[in-house]
């Protein structure tokens, strides 16, 4: 509650991405820029090997519960306040629609 104190907003418009998308770009963020070698430059994870993949499956179990814990919390905290879910995806296929959705909702 202590965050919601500092706004007065009556609608929020939540930008969210296919889980497994969403998941698998922050892996290759974490574990690519772990196996780079000066640690700045992200790298691709094009194959998985065993090791690999369970970790990843671990890591999407944690991310997913992470991310329904966040959704959650938003919307118990504030059950005055309107929600826009707008998918990351459809602002991809075609941008022009998805602003005008979301701002025909504020």
């Amino acid at each position: 509650r202590q965050y919601l104190q500092q706004t007065s907003a009556k609608r929020i418009i939540l930008l969210t991405r296919h889980p497994l998308d969403a998941v698998w770009a922050e892996f290759q963020r974490r574990i690519g820029t772990l196996l780079s070698l000066d640690n700045t430059h992200v790298h691709a994870l094009t194959s998985l090997g065993p090791a690999m993949t369970q970790l990843f499956g671990k890591f999407a179990a944690c991310m997913t519960c992470k991310w329904s814990l966040y959704a959650l919390a938003h919307e118990q905290l504030a059950p005055d306040v309107k929600i826009y879910y707008a998918r990351y995806e459809n602002f991809v296929k075609d941008a022009p629609k998805a602003v005008n959705n979301a701002l025909t909702f504020l």
